[in-house]
């Protein structure tokens, strides 16, 4: 991509956005070195191996249009001192906080990180006092219209506090017909003995929506958060959910699922970086892909030298249901130590006719069979969400893109089968 692919997005739209922000000094200083970074990087090729890269030929980001209409200022009593608000109320309000978290996770030597803090508008802080345990699940929900976004949502947990949040992402109208940016970041500071469920529900029109997301989680000692996520829109869509594992006793698992079809094109990040001794994680993907969709899968757990005694676990499972469709998943490891357990494994498969004629030979319709297999694969990994509503919504996006038997899921879940594993 030229260098001459981003010559609207200047400094001035960089300082506008600042101003519909209300930038303290801290964050405008972040935001001109962001973009410095921003302007003199090279576009990143998405390449990770001679026959393994995301086609980026259709991102014309010259025709993306940015709303520079100020974001409603909020702020919402959450309980016990626990609380949720834009950005310009929370530089306000929490100025100490959003001095030292917002932004700190991202790396501005990236040039599409470095695009997002300095064109950043629109943002969402969640603050969770000492000791407070939120019962009810925390909603954010942004919705997509004619224009492309630049969000944000900063989570700070402190020490012995716990909460669920659930963040949805969707287009207003199911068909755009001019292209759209979105670009998204949730990060999260999980303090001592926190406990953190977010999960993510990604499903932006299939045509014309750019995706480019970030999820990453700083986890203290005893902390967990647990991710759950799913990607059906977009059609192209480069998404990292990462978590750092800072101090002994520190877990997280994640956990999503995908689903692409028409030509739609996921480049899927999964990643975990254990700092310390008797840390533990678990990195879950499975997907579908159909027509001629592509999914690039990069999953890595990294075992820093001084991480001993620690776990990790990570496995992908993509099944293809086109013969024109495509997958490339690429687990890693990194061990700087020999006192770890780790494990990583991949599959690509199609859907089995053996497994096929079976059920169908029980006296069931091909039709139903195949909404079996089908359903039965994910639910494998929908087993693993904690948030009822998240996983309801997914298993009915599920049978209504795919076609499958109402209530398939259902079933399966009532017979107890979990599901035949394709």
């Amino acid at each position: 991509m030229s260098a001459n692919a981003f010559k609207s997005w200047t400094s001035s739209h960089s300082e506008s956005a600042g101003q519909q922000l209300q930038d303290p000094k801290s964050w405008a200083s972040f935001r001109r070195k962001a973009f410095a970074s921003f302007a003199e990087k090279p576009f990143p090729p998405f390449k990770y191996g001679l026959d393994i890269r995301s086609d980026v030929s259709r991102l014309d980001w010259e025709k993306f249009f940015f709303d520079a209409t100020p974001a409603k200022p909020f702020m919402q009593e959450l309980g016990n001192g626990a609380v949720m608000c834009d950005f310009a109320t929370a530089f306000r309000e929490f100025p100490e906080e959003m001095d030292e978290y917002l932004g700190k996770q991202l790396r501005l030597s990236e040039k599409m990180e470095a695009l997002h803090a300095a064109f950043l508008s629109s943002g969402v802080f969640i603050y969770l006092p000492a000791g407070v345990q939120l019962s009810k699940t925390i909603h954010v929900s942004s919705v997509l219209e004619k224009h492309s976004r630049i969000g944000h949502v900063l989570v700070v947990a402190e020490a012995n506090s716990s909460a669920s949040i659930l963040q949805e992402l969707k287009s207003e109208f199911p068909h755009l017909h001019e292209p759209v940016f979105d670009s998204s970041v949730l990060e999260i500071v999980a303090k001592e003995n926190a406990s953190i469920r977010v999960g993510r529900l990604q499903d932006f029109s299939p045509s014309n929506v750019f995706h480019h997301s970030i999820f990453r989680a700083d986890v203290a000692a005893n902390a967990l958060v647990h991710m759950e996520w799913a990607e059906f829109g977009g059609e192209w869509v480069k998404s990292e959910y990462a978590s750092s594992l800072l101090q002994s006793q520190a877990a997280s698992s994640n956990v999503g699922v995908v689903l692409a079809a028409h030509a739609q094109q996921l480049d899927v990040h999964q990643a975990v970086r254990h700092v310390s001794p008797h840390t533990r994680s678990e990195l879950l993907m499975r997907g579908c892909l159909d027509e001629s969709a592509k999914c690039i899968y990069n999953g890595l757990i990294r075992m820093e030298k001084e991480a001993v005694v620690s776990q990790g676990k990570q496995a992908c499972d993509l099944l293809l249901l086109s013969p024109l469709a495509e997958a490339d998943p690429v687990p890693s490891l990194e061990i700087l130590n020999s006192d770890v357990k780790c494990s990583h494994a991949a599959t690509v498969g199609r859907l089995d006719k053996e497994k096929l004629f079976y059920i169908a030979s029980r006296g069931v319709s091909e039709e139903v069979a195949r909404s079996m297999v089908i359903a039965g694969f994910y639910e494998n990994i929908l087993a693993h969400f904690s948030m009822p509503e998240l996983k309801a919504k997914c298993q009915s996006l599920l049978e209504g893109r795919l076609k499958l038997n109402t209530h398939t899921f259902e079933t399966i879940e009532r017979d107890s089968t979990q599901g035949v594993n394709a």
